[in-house]
């Protein structure tokens, strides 16, 4: 079922479906109160039901820093009082599966005794406190830059990252109507800032040494700075090995499909392996100027 408003709201969103993943365990963390642990029960097999369908790894686990209650307990309509579940789940994918051999390396990350390659990501659910009051559906949302924006589409609510007042909470329209929200982290190199949902990965090696390769960076300012970050939108780059590399190139272009142009090396330097500086500065003046920084040896696998 796909969540609609009235027409002239404009709101729409898409429904999701995939194939149920294997059975999981979920660790929990009591909800401020003292409830009766069945109901941890009934809730935590709740979660993990829901999440089979929405995570096509093998989810092993689910541990629970934080179990509290939404609005101090506020009945959102039929659906009644929502409670929050944060914490980290934790994943195991087999290497040698076919569908798997599409993740880069994997072949190289460490395994578990199983033979399974495991990593975890940032997850955050509000959900009905009773099961039996929700609607039985599940909004999961890629969070795009490990940002949630599910309330500020549907709920009309003030965008954060942890939603927890009223103003960051909206309209209700989603929890009134028993949906239950799911955030979970995709991206390992998502801005180090507080509220972002991460997914943390495994070092790829080539047995006891670091991969390496090329990367690059393009760079494109809308006003003129004189360093900017070698990622994008502040992300965490891969950093190079030697950051006086004298083979490490940068060109810049006049429009992006226009002829690269060599930057001599001694123009430009690499700050505390994370930033790209240059005395004249990055000019926005020029149309789609792009500055791509050629780094020749790079880590390549990242935590």
């Amino acid at each position: 079922m796909v969540p609609s408003r009235s027409s002239s709201s404009g709101y729409r969103g898409a429904s999701w479906g995939g194939r149920r993943g294997p059975s999981c365990s979920l660790s929990s963390y009591p909800r401020p109160g003292g409830s009766d642990p069945r109901e941890y029960g009934r809730g935590d097999a709740f979660l993990a039901l829901c999440l089979a369908p929405a995570i096509p790894a093998g989810l092993l686990r689910i541990e629970l820093s934080e179990r509290s209650d939404v609005l101090a307990g506020k009945a959102f309509g039929a659906a009644g009082p929502y409670e929050r579940l944060v914490g980290k789940a934790y994943f195991g994918v087999d290497p040698k599966l076919p569908a798997n051999k599409i993740i880069c390396d994997i072949d190289k990350a460490p395994r578990n005794d199983s033979g399974l390659v495991e990593f975890s990501s940032d997850i955050y659910v509000l959900k009905p406190r009773d099961p039996k009051n929700g609607n039985g559906a599940v909004l999961y949302e890629v969070s795009n830059r490990g940002g949630k924006g599910m309330l500020a589409m549907y709920n009309r609510a003030k965008s954060s990252a942890d939603p927890r007042t009223a103003d960051e909470l909206g309209d209700n329209f989603l929890l009134e109507r028993g949906y239950t929200l799911i955030w979970l982290g995709w991206q390992f190199d998502v801005p180090r800032v507080e509220g972002r949902m991460r997914l943390y990965t495994p070092i790829a090696r080539n047995g006891d040494q670091p991969i390496t390769g090329l990367v690059r960076s393009e760079i494109i300012v809308d006003k003129k700075e004189f360093s900017h970050s070698l990622a994008d939108r502040n992300h965490i780059p891969y950093q190079p090995i030697d950051p006086n590399d004298s083979t490490l190139a940068l060109t810049v272009r006049e429009r992006n499909d226009g002829p690269r142009r060599s930057v001599p090396r001694n123009a430009w330097k690499i700050v505390e392996g994370t930033h790209l500086a240059m005395d004249a500065g990055f000019e926005p003046a020029k149309t789609n100027l792009a500055r791509a920084t050629e780094l020749a040896t790079l880590e390549r696998a990242a935590s």
